[in-house]
C-alpha cells in the first residue's frame, strides 16, 4: 500500500494525542506500547489502551475529534475496531484499480 501509515507510526500519533491531551501519562503509553508488541498483529493501540482502561471509547473519539489527527478515515475505522485492517485493504485496493 503506498502512503499507508505503518501500525507503529498510526500508534505513536495516538498515543501523543493522549499524552498531550492528558488523558495517558508517558509510562502508561510505554506500557502500552509494550503489551502492543506482545499481541497478535490485529490488535490496535486503541484496543490495548481501552482493555487497559486506561482511556473509555469516547474519550478515544474525543481525541481524534479535537486533535485533527492527520489520520484517514479507514485507519480511524480500524483504530476504534468497526473495520478490520484487510478489509480496509481490500477497499482500497478496490478504489485504486477503480480510479486508474
Amino acid at each position: 500500500m503506498e502512503n499507508m501509515d505503518t501500525g507503529d507510526q498510526m500508534s505513536d500519533r495516538i498515543l501523543s494525542a493522549l499524552i498531550k491531551t492528558g488523558i495517558l501519562t508517558q509510562e502508561k503509553a510505554k506500557t502500552a506500547q509494550r503489551v502492543k508488541s506482545k499481541l497478535p498483529p490485529g490488535k490496535t493501540i486503541a484496543d490495548v489502551v481501552k482493555e487497559l482502561k486506561y482511556v473509555t471509547s469516547e474519550q478515544l473519539k474525543e481525541v481524534f475529534r479535537s486533535n485533527h489527527l492527520s489520520l484517514r478515515i479507514g485507519d480511524i475505522l480500524v483504530e476504534l475496531g468497526y473495520l478490520a485492517p484487510e478489509r480496509l485493504h481490500s477497499a482500497l485496493d478496490i478504489q485504486k484499480t477503480e480510479i486508474n
